[in-house]
């Protein structure tokens, strides 16, 4: 994301379990950050990040 004259962050969360893997083990993070948590199973701990502008 580079700010550019006329765009504008409205919201961003992070897209993905509100867990991570540490040593093999599945653990809970402890973030203030929104989440937003998968309905089904989701394959990995990697996690994306959602950004909704406004311009």
């Amino acid at each position: 994301y580079i700010p550019a004259t006329g765009w504008e962050v409205e919201d961003a969360v992070i897209v993905g379990p509100k867990s991570s893997i540490i040593r093999s083990q599945r653990v809970e993070e402890d973030s203030q950050d929104t989440f937003s948590t998968p309905a089904d199973i989701w394959p990995t701990d990697h996690k994306g990040v959602l950004i909704k502008f406004k311009f």
